[in-house]
């Protein structure tokens, strides 16, 4: 019989196995974190250097793809956040037109 308070080496061996799914799992998130991190810091850059290639081509919409990459990039950087927020309160206008365009399309 075992003593009262101590565990079997089924008990132990469940145990370990439950921490080292833990473990695998708080490993594969932290991964995918640093994945989705790289690959929107990647595509923000790509959106940036896109539109500084398109204010020199007509076909390209620069400014918009600026903007994009800026939007994208935004969370990682103050200094874009900041920038962002005061693009938002100076075109506050812009905010008002779109959500009447959409619910137009809505209807």
């Amino acid at each position: 019989m075992l003593a009262a308070g101590s565990r079997s080496n089924t008990e132990e061996s469940i145990g370990s196995a439950l921490e080292e799914i833990r473990y695998a799992k708080a490993e594969t998130a932290h991964v995918q974190m640093t994945l989705r991190s790289a690959t929107l810091f990647t595509l923000g850059w790509l959106l940036v250097f896109g539109g500084i290639v398109g204010l020199f081509l007509p076909i390209v919409p620069g400014a918009v793809l600026i903007l994009a990459g800026v939007a994208v990039l935004s969370p990682q950087f103050v200094c874009l956040r900041r920038a962002l927020g005061k693009c938002r309160e100076r075109f506050s206008v812009l905010k008002h037109y779109a959500l009447c365009r959409r619910r137009d399309k809505a209807k």
